[in-house]
């Protein structure tokens, strides 16, 4: 069995993740203050000596939209459901980060690329929805063939996949296996957060996957590495690290017990905890959000000291199976 260890995936979007419920023009701030914290987020990684991937969404690594026009995937999805689909959406668009730093974050990139530990994987290049009536297995694999070609200066980033909203769709498979992905994220087993389709989801799954965050509704989340049937490593999430909410900020002790016990669960017994979240969930209260970070990984380091427990990304925990085996 190969060595269980700490995993982060952040998934990298800005307004292209939120952009079908909200309008950019009601959270600019929203999204300036999260571009502003992710320095610091890599600084606290640093410090840390945490490793991290950071599935990006495709049009993210855009210079202009010149740039973006010329990897533009040539078959792309026909979403039942029109606000899904973001290609309209680029008349709206400015034409690079300057103008437009909602839509552009190449020099973010470079950022986390000239950050040690640090790992530039994909989430898609649309955001695209793998679950949703009207797309296919063929428009998925374009637009997994576009965020390769967009993503290549920054290496194979679809070697490793976070599939936005978490909709992995197992028949997709072969698709990974021919695009060359070696690693992607899973939801946790606990059914609340198995994949549905956007319109699939209520309150209840909501209000379950929510109190999780404070008791172990769903265990530990401790996981096992496994090779799936293409010879791809499929990485079980674990907890959602949830932003700060000032109220439930009563709350946050409980919340930060749950996270740690479930992270020495894991470190004790050799295995795998998956923390994820998005970057720009520290839009708000990012003062609050970087603190509970460091406390996140000050814990860490305590048990990378008494367990040795590694901290991997998910590319560095793909490739460990090999050198298991």
């Amino acid at each position: 069995m190969a060595q269980g260890g700490f995993i982060i995936s952040l998934d990298f979007e800005l307004h292209w993740g939120v952009r079908d419920v909200v309008s950019i023009r009601d959270k600019k701030d929203y999204f300036l203050r999260a571009r502003a914290a992710i320095p610091e987020i890599l600084r606290a990684f640093e410090e840390h000596g945490v490793h991290a991937t950071w599935a990006t969404v495709g049009f993210l690594f855009a210079k202009d939209k010149r740039h973006l026009s010329a990897h533009l995937p040539g078959v792309r999805p026909l979403y039942a459901r029109s606000e899904f689909d973001p290609y309209p959406f680029l008349n709206e668009i400015g034409d690079g980060e300057r103008s437009d730093p909602f839509h552009y974050a190449p020099s973010l990139l470079r950022a986390i690329a000239e950050t040690a530990g640090q790992e530039i994987a994909s989430h898609t290049f649309s955001h695209y929805y793998c679950l949703e009536d009207g797309q296919t297995g063929h428009a998925f694999e374009a637009d997994l063939q576009a965020a390769a070609s967009i993503g290549e200066p920054f290496g194979s980033v679809v070697e490793n996949l976070v599939f936005p909203r978490g909709q992995h769709n197992p028949a997709y498979d072969s698709v990974l296996k021919r695009c060359g992905v070696r690693s992607y994220r899973v939801p946790p087993e606990f059914q609340p957060y198995q994949p549905r389709r956007v319109g699939e989801e209520t309150l209840t799954r909501r209000g379950l996957r929510l109190l999780d965050s404070y008791v172990p509704l769903g265990g530990s989340y401790a996981a096992e590495r496994s090779v799936d049937e293409h010879g791809a490593v499929p990485l079980r999430a674990g907890l959602f690290f949830r932003p700060y909410s000032s109220s439930r900020r009563r709350l946050e002790p409980l919340r930060m017990r749950r996270l740690f016990a479930a992270m020495r669960d894991a470190a004790e017994r050799q295995r795998d905890f998956h923390l994820w979240w998005h970057p720009h969930n520290f839009g708000t209260h990012t003062d609050e959000n970087l603190a509970m970070l460091r406390k996140v990984l000050g814990e860490y380091r305590t048990l990378r000291e008494r367990y040795a427990w590694p901290s991997w990304s998910m590319g560095e925990a793909a490739r460990s199976m090999g050198e298991a085996a």
